[in-house]
């Protein structure tokens, strides 16, 4: 009957192993979630960037008027009429818009004629590896793409 003094129960080692792999598989789906998160952040900043060209696109047509379209120095798009009063502005980078990477304007000036057509030209967008470009055609309508 020695057999039957021993203990049962976890050693040290199987404690350590067993902590160590829930701590690999939360690490990895930690990044997981990471990376979904930035993916959200580019599609609501995608979203919003898309609404404030198509509104100048309406406010365009509704003044029957040209109206421009610029990015300053803050990542605010700024949407002008053709005397230069600021119609609206959009905060797109910085603590009062998305955490984006990099935010860039080509060409530099996007303009709406009065009858909403445009100059093309595209808005990319970039988070982490993940990045969106908005096309605006000569009609001044917008569609969004994926880069790759």
């Amino acid at each position: 009957m020695q057999g039957r003094s021993r203990r049962r129960g976890f050693a040290l080692v199987k404690l350590l192993l067993a902590i160590t792999l829930v701590g690999l598989v939360l690490g990895s789906s930690l990044s997981g979630v990471r990376a979904l998160a930035g993916s959200a952040e580019l599609a609501s900043a995608a979203r919003v960037a898309r609404g404030h060209l198509a509104y100048g696109r309406v406010v365009a047509i509704a003044r029957r008027d040209a109206v421009t379209l610029t990015l300053n120095a803050s990542g605010e798009l700024v949407l002008a009429d053709a005397s230069g009063s600021v119609i609206r502005r959009t905060p797109l980078l910085g603590s009062a818009g998305f955490r984006l990477d990099s935010i860039r304007l080509r060409p530099r000036i996007l303009r709406f004629n009065a009858r909403g057509h445009a100059a093309p030209g595209s808005l990319y967008l970039h988070n982490g590896p993940a990045g969106v470009r908005l096309v605006v055609n000569f009609l001044g309508r917008v569609r969004v793409e994926p880069l790759p």
